[in-house]
C-alpha cells in the first residue's frame, strides 16, 4: 500500500509539474487523475473517518447528556436562588 501511495503521489506531482511548467495535459488524463485522487481520498481518508464515526457519535451523545444534566442542575439552582433573591428584594422594598 505504501508503494502504491508513493507511486500515485509521484504521478500526481509529475502531472502537476508538467501542467504548470510545460504543456497542459490532455483533458482525458486530467479526468483520470481526478478520479484516482478521489479514489485515494476515499480509501485513505474518508473510509477511515467513516469507520471511526460510530465511536465519535457515541462519545458525542455521552458528552451532550452530561452537558444537558449539568445545565438542568444549574438551572434548577438558579431558579431556587432567584426566587429567594426576588423574595428578599420584595421584602426589603
Amino acid at each position: 500500500m505504501i508503494t502504491a501511495n508513493h507511486t500515485l503521489m509521484s504521478w500526481f506531482f509529475v502531472l502537476h509539474a508538467e501542467s504548470s511548467h510545460c504543456n497542459l495535459s490532455s483533458l482525458r488524463l486530467l479526468r483520470l487523475a481526478s478520479i484516482k485522487a478521489f479514489d485515494w481520498l476515499k480509501c485513505i481518508y474518508w473510509d477511515r473517518q467513516t469507520n471511526s464515526i460510530p465511536y465519535a457519535q457515541v462519545e458525542l451523545s455521552l458528552r451532550l447528556h452530561e452537558i444537558a444534566h449539568f445545565l438542568k442542575r444549574n438551572a434548577s439552582k438558579e431558579t431556587k436562588s432567584g426566587s429567594k433573591r426576588k423574595r428578599e428584594f420584595l421584602s426589603s422594598s
